[in-house]
């Protein structure tokens, strides 16, 4: 397998465990783009925004394959249709009772159930994404990308090893602190996850509710709250006009943008998005992800997504992490990924 960057000189202590991280550390005021490679002597107190320490994910089987398989370890016998219908006309017919001699049933020990059998999603990995880097994550379906990508946002927790995030151990965080945590990462999901019967405004807003109040929330859904700031963000993906229209009436990739809008509104430190392109044409995917680019080079962003095609992941991606059958590949940047570690990773 080939080495990864798992180990970067100059790494400081373990990360501080505060209530908050320490704003400055993941702004946007160092600006250009940054990388470990990058930053310097001025830099040096950076921390990474994500650091992943043996961390893998492991699932517990199906639960019908688990009850198969408690069935056949206590040797339970289910009567077959036949066996049914002969118990059934033999006490139809009334027949004299034979005394019997009474005999005491014998009792056979039940084994104990067989454990649940695990499936691991995502082998144990040391990784760590810097601020300001675009990362790539590649591999075919089933390789672990969006085991990943869920880790990252908190959505599942690791089976093994430490969890970083913004200097925070995720383990060691209260509910509340992991809310809060949640809110400073932005996800572009697949599927939108748009509410279609609202508006438009509406949607895009989901990406204030970490920062408002249950009866903000609740009444904007009657008189949209910051109309302004939403207005600006469709203004941004091209959408202006669109602000009260249902969201169940737009396009796919007008439905794109829209979640686009909701990650501006929501204006988060790190932005995860699991094949956010794969629906669209592909003039549409170059524009999603040109304007993702331009988050993280103008705004300070940091930016990992899976991507299946290879070609967009080069181009728009600084750094190229190939995942296959939960393993971790490769680790390099884009300049170093050749031809045949990519037929490698994707070879049967």
């Amino acid at each position: 397998m080939t080495a990864d960057r798992n180990v970067k000189e100059g790494l400081g202590e373990e990360p501080p465990h505060s209530e908050e991280p320490t704003p400055h550390l993941y702004g946007s005021q160092w600006g250009g783009n940054l990388n470990r490679a990058t930053i310097g002597a001025e830099g040096e107190g950076l921390l990474p925004i994500f650091r992943l320490e043996a961390v893998g994910r492991a699932f517990s089987a199906p639960f019908a394959d688990s009850l198969a398989t408690s069935l056949a370890a206590s040797n339970l016998a289910i009567p077959s249709l036949e066996a049914s219908a002969t118990v059934a006309s033999a006490t139809a017919v009334p027949r004299a009772i034979t005394p019997t001699t009474a005999t005491t049933p014998t009792r056979t020990p039940t084994p104990a159930p067989a454990p649940p059998t695990t499936q691991t999603a995502l082998h144990p990995l040391n990784l760590e994404i810097w601020p300001q880097e675009r990362v790539g994550l590649i591999g075919s379906s089933g390789a672990g990308k969006s085991t990943l990508l869920s880790l990252l946002n908190g959505s599942l927790a690791p089976s093994s090893g430490t969890l970083y995030v913004l200097g925070q151990n995720l383990a060691q965080l209260r509910p509340c602190q992991r809310r809060r945590l949640q809110r400073r990462i932005g996800t572009v999901y697949q599927q939108h996850h748009l509410v279609g019967r609202l508006a438009v405004v509406h949607n895009v807003n989901g990406g204030r509710l970490g920062e408002w109040s249950w009866a903000k929330a609740a009444w904007s859904l009657v008189w949209p709250q910051e109309v302004s700031r939403v207005t600006a963000a469709l203004d941004r993906v091209g959408l202006a006009t669109k602000l009260y229209e249902r969201t169940d009436r737009l396009s796919g990739g007008e439905q794109q943008r829209v979640a686009l809008a909701r990650i501006l509104v929501q204006d988060p430190v790190v932005m995860i998005a699991d094949e956010p392109v794969s629906s669209l044409d592909p003039a549409r995917s170059r524009e999603i992800l040109q304007f993702l680019v331009d988050l993280v080079e103008n705004q300070g962003k940091t930016l990992v997504i899976s991507l299946h095609d290879v070609e967009l992941a080069r181009t728009y991606c600084t750094r190229l992490i190939g995942l296959r059958q939960g393993q971790l590949w490769f680790d390099r940047p884009v300049e170093e990924v050749t031809t045949a570690m990519i037929e490698a990773l994707y070879a049967y």
